[in-house]
């Protein structure tokens, strides 16, 4: 038997998408259509020789309560993505900073039902689209552990509802799509998986959560009280983060990790100190923002400007080391107008330890 699970997906896209959004179920055709992509029911005939064909046996863990959000349900382990991190229940934007999170309006992991765990789309799920049909997703509570194995993906709506399916569990991985964007999507990507195998049994959650780095920008006080910094505060259209990194295995566990938003978050309170120090003619506080050792031009084009519009998306690169340390941002909007006149601007951030500074900001004629 199936059903729909209430509400529809889960708004996870970066920064823009700091509130989780579960709208309406889309019903008639176009509920129909998202059906008929999701993977087909298992009926109880198919269990039976899925468990005959595999040689393996699964349970249905018993129905029980959920916790408080925040709190840790587990561990999930991906192999094929090499991520193993803790899950915690909830999907409001300060449990979704911790770890991967547990949608409360679906059954948990290893009961009968979808259940739902959703991810930053640039942090912990940035990779879920390297997952293939047959990949195994291992997830542990206090019920026990539980083996999913990969039967699916697509792309769908942020107003479509998910596939609740009452025949066998499921898992369900979720995250917005584009999976490099940092703006609030109106696509999510889904990762189908049914449970191929289980071991049921009662025992504390061992899982931790390894809090992210904490990552501060090189910002005066004075200037953080006096302007809008924050992106919401803000009318930057988002684009897309890439990396320039060496493939390590300190670099993936970066890029899978709160570390990135946070890094990221830093430079863009950096990228809105800039503009509104220069447009305002604070140029002891723009000077301010700069590292140490770095003097830089106290005026641009938008010095003193009337009029400044982002009319491009704002696309960050970030480069990290091999350990896995970011060393620099590279921010860069390509069409922006200043009194009318288009300009590109672009931003060269150093990350010294935990401190995010500029090394230049330049805006010049397009």
């Amino acid at each position: 038997m199936r059903r729909w699970i209430a509400g529809g997906l889960i708004g996870i896209g970066l920064l823009l998408g700091t509130m989780v959004w579960w709208l309406p179920t889309v019903v008639g055709a176009y509920g129909a259509q998202l059906a008929a992509k999701a993977p087909p029911a298992v009926s109880a005939g198919t269990a039976s020789q899925v468990r005959n064909s595999t040689a393996v046996a699964w349970e249905v863990a018993p129905p029980s309560s959920l916790p408080s959000d925040g709190r840790v349900l587990g561990s999930i382990a991906i192999p094929a993505m090499h991520l193993k991190t803790a899950f915690v229940e909830g999907t409001s934007y300060s449990d979704l900073l911790l770890a991967p999170g547990h949608f409360s309006g679906s059954v948990l992991p290893g009961q009968l039902g979808t259940s739902v765990i959703a991810a930053h789309n640039a942090t912990y799920f940035r990779h879920l689209n390297t997952l293939r049909v047959g990949n195994l997703v291992v997830v542990t509570t206090g019920q026990g552990t539980f083996w999913f194995q990969v039967v699916g993906h697509g792309v769908v709506s942020d107003v479509a509802g998910l596939p609740n399916d009452y025949a066998r569990p499921r898992l369900d991985l979720e995250a917005c799509y584009p999976l490099d964007a940092l703006y609030f999507t109106p696509d999510r990507y889904v990762v189908y998986t049914v449970l191929v195998r289980d071991q049921l049994r009662t025992s504390p959650i061992k899982a931790a959560v390894v809090p992210s780095t904490s990552y501060s920008a090189k910002i005066l006080p004075v200037i953080a009280k006096t302007y809008p910094l924050p992106l919401k505060d803000n009318s930057v259209p988002m684009g897309t983060m890439h990396y320039i990194a060496p493939d390590t295995a300190q670099v993936l566990q970066f890029k899978q990790s709160g570390n990135s938003l946070q890094v990221e978050a830093e430079a863009i309170d950096l990228w809105d100190a800039a503009r509104y120090t220069s447009q305002y003619r604070d140029t002891q506080w723009y000077a301010s923002l700069f590292t140490p050792g770095v003097s830089p031009k106290l005026t641009n084009a938008f010095f003193g400007a009337h009029s400044i519009v982002f009319e491009a998306p704002l696309n960050v690169t970030l480069s990290l080391n091999g350990s896995g340390n970011p060393t620099s941002l590279l921010l860069q909007d390509n069409l922006v107008r200043v009194n009318g006149v288009a300009y590109t601007v672009t931003m060269v951030c150093h990350v010294a330890g935990h401190e995010v500074s500029v090394t230049s900001f330049q805006v010049a004629p397009s």
